[in-house]
């Protein structure tokens, strides 16, 4: 992503990510929302300095319930009609999505409110 560091961020690494996942609620004040981040101090038991790449994107948010969202980006087959990259249609594209989860959704069959998107580094 334009303007991110080539070179990788150092940070305490204790061997763990806190991560969100679906069905979390987001801080959509915020200007970017850290949806994996490594977990570590200096007091920690057997703390390490690792090295971390910053990938950066951007992800699907729903707006009414501050969720992440998943997109259909790419085709199933040639009789696909909701994949993003060829339709360029955001609502049928998220709505397939979320409704190819595993994860029980409130809002099937409709998108959830209101989408948006909110910049991710990883």
């Amino acid at each position: 992503m334009h303007g991110m560091p080539s070179h990788p961020l150092h940070r305490w690494y204790g061997g763990f990510t806190e991560q969100e996942l679906l069905g979390d609620r987001l801080d959509l004040t915020q200007p970017v929302i850290n949806i994996t981040e490594p977990v570590g101090s200096v007091n920690d038991s057997n703390p390490k300095i690792a090295p971390f790449k910053i990938m950066a994107g951007v992800q699907e948010v729903g707006a009414e319930h501050k969720h992440l969202l998943f997109t259909h980006l790419f085709s199933r087959d040639k009789e696909d009609k909701t994949e993003f990259w060829k339709h360029r249609d955001w609502q049928k594209a998220v709505t397939d999505g979320m409704m190819a989860t595993t994860k029980p959704w409130p809002h099937w069959g409709r998108l959830p409110g209101p989408c948006g998107v909110k910049t991710v580094p990883m």
